[in-house]
């Protein structure tokens, strides 16, 4: 619980010292934590198209399994080639949005 009260009061003194860069860490953070199993689940799918397909453990190297492995290697290097441009473009977003939100003059209405 100490921890967790410590994580607060460094992510608001962080705030609101560069509310730019936090807001964009944040956001960094919340889209790694959605793309944790889309690489855990290619890179299992990958290991098993690689086992059945390039040694001889259960049965040997399998033609099929090997195209399967870089059809399947294209496809998942241009799928993560795809998210990480949108991971850029997205934290970039989220950063220059703050900025322009921190960044609005203030009038004095008399």
């Amino acid at each position: 619980m100490i921890f967790k009260m410590l994580k607060v009061h460094k992510m608001a003194k962080e705030a609101s010292e560069n509310p730019g860069v936090f807001a964009s860490e944040e956001v960094s953070n919340m889209i790694k934590g959605m793309l944790v199993m889309p690489f855990i689940s290619a890179f299992l799918l990958l290991g098993f198209l690689f086992v059945f397909g390039f040694t001889t453990w259960l049965g040997g190297p399998f033609a099929l399994f090997r195209f399967l492995f870089f059809f399947a290697l294209i496809g998942v290097s241009t799928f993560f080639f795809i998210l990480r441009k949108a991971y850029i473009a997205m934290k970039r977003a989220a950063k220059s949005k703050v900025n322009q939100t921190i960044e609005v003059e203030s009038k004095v209405v008399e």
